[in-house]
């Protein structure tokens, strides 16, 4: 957090992208950091929120180009943070944007993984994780003596089910069509 806002009073740009293509604000999303702690922990979804506030805050005159570049792999901003359940993050992101805006940034399409050459919408991609996260959970059996792994899942699976709640309260369709994708209302 020091050094991100050591580079923001400096004036650093907050959009530049790295020498692989990625973008801070993907970064910030995309990457697992740990804490500063004895015996480092995760960074929560809580300390992944505060870090982007500060790189994007509210009044950022970039705004707008950092919240619209696609990552290498073609994915928008919206899609990395829904699909990793950072549901405070997918919410403060889409209060940065004009709402007129917002659900072409919900809507947007991006390839499928895999070697299919299909595409899938960020709500549909959430859907999956969401899928999955929720298999995962009930695969693990329930031991008394470690329960970690399986409070972990479940928080990840009220986090992306938060995301898909936000995704369709913006506008979030399945398979949007072409004119839903790229709608901009006034």
């Amino acid at each position: 957090l020091d050094q991100m806002m050591c580079a923001c009073k400096h004036k650093r740009d907050r959009n530049a992208p790295d020498d692989t293509g990625m973008t801070p604000a993907h970064a910030l999303i995309t990457q697992v950091r740990c804490d500063n702690e004895a015996e480092p922990t995760d960074e929560t979804p809580a300390q992944t929120a505060e870090l982007f506030r500060v790189l994007l805050p509210h009044n950022d005159p970039t705004l707008r180009e950092a919240l619209h570049v696609l990552d290498p792999q073609g994915n928008n901003l919206i899609h990395n943070i829904a699909i990793r359940g950072f549901d405070e993050i997918l919410e403060y992101a889409l209060s940065l944007e004009e709402i007129g805006r917002r659900p072409a940034m919900v809507n947007a399409c991006s390839k499928k993984p895999g070697n299919d050459g299909g595409e899938w919408s960020v709500l549909e991609a959430v859907q999956g994780e969401f899928h999955k996260a929720v298999a995962e959970f009930k695969a693990i059996p329930v031991a008394k003596y470690n329960l970690a792994p399986r409070k972990a899942l479940f928080e990840k699976v009220n986090r992306l089910r938060n995301c898909r709640n936000i995704l369709i309260s913006a506008g979030a369709q399945m398979k949007p069509n072409i004119t839903t994708r790229w709608r901009i209302s006034g």
